[in-house]
């Protein structure tokens, strides 16, 4: 986004060069050309004395909104779109010949015939042909070729007899511990720490406070893989050092609050975790 001005904008009309300039006062000031963009591709941003001043660029080539416009910026500053009459349009398209860009800025081609082949872009189906009217039509169904339905929560798809892709079974979805999870189309698999549980969720298992003071006892419920546990530090030498000591990665917990009541927290937290 372009600087903001607050105060006045004199706008100077320069009939020698063919453009307008417009010169802005801002408190804060510019430092360079660069917090003077306005976003605008029909202008010029200058910062000069601290202010900013833009120069409209009559004429210059700005990004067109389709292959069969051309932009060109007008004397206002704005970006205008003009039809590129004849220029060749289409080429490469499955089912039909290659065009020619008309008035309305539209590509004007030809179907190609019918039976010509093509690729309907669909793993299910093979010798797919042109229909006559410019449509790349699926062939003879691949059964049982392998497939995804693009459903993140199902495996094991196939393609059936009317060229889709189906079957898929559900994958399985277990809510833990620490974690309620359910399965999205689009994401896969989402884990939300349950609220209030006395425990700390990482991907490959969590820890709970099991035994307060005198004996500090920490222990791995639920993991996998399995987690053994070994003290490396203890009371009163604070804080407290509890070492995971066979995981993959490593972990190292720690107790965090002071006696006697206290609670375990991860030092090296995997990414992923919570």
């Amino acid at each position: 986004m372009g600087k903001i001005t607050t105060s006045f904008v004199v706008w100077v009309f320069a009939a020698v060069l063919g453009c307008a300039e417009s010169v802005s006062s801002d408190p804060a000031g510019c430092q360079n050309a660069a917090d003077c963009n306005d976003g605008n591709p029909c202008t010029l941003d200058n910062c000069a004395g601290a202010a900013c001043s833009y120069s409209i660029v009559d004429g210059a080539e700005c990004e067109a909104t389709s292959p069969c416009f051309v932009g060109r910026c007008n004397e206002t500053g704005k970006c205008i779109q003009t039809a590129d009459v004849g220029k060749s349009c289409g080429d490469g398209e499955a089912c039909r010949t290659a065009g020619e860009c008309g008035e309305a800025g539209e590509c004007v081609s030809a179907p190609r015939e019918a039976g010509t082949s093509c690729n309907d872009g669909n793993l299910c189906t093979t010798a797919d042909s042109c229909d006559g009217a410019g449509t790349c039509q699926g062939g003879n169904a691949r059964v049982g070729v392998n497939c995804d339905d693009n459903d993140a929560c199902t495996v094991g798809e196939k393609c059936n007899v009317d060229g889709g892709c189906s079957g898929g079974n559900p994958i399985p979805v277990t809510s833990e511990t620490c974690q309620s999870c359910s399965c999205d189309p689009v994401s896969g698999i989402v884990c939300v720490p349950l609220a209030g549980v006395n425990c700390l969720c990482n991907l490959y298992g969590k820890v709970q406070i099991v035994d307060n003071f005198p004996d500090y006892e920490v222990q791995i419920v639920d993991s996998f893989p399995d987690l053994e546990v070994e003290e490396v530090g203890s009371f009163p030498d604070k804080p407290g050092r509890w070492q995971i000591v066979d995981s993959f990665p490593d972990f190292t917990i720690k107790y965090v609050d002071s006696f006697p009541d206290f609670s375990v927290q991860f030092v090296d937290l995997p990414s992923g975790c919570d």
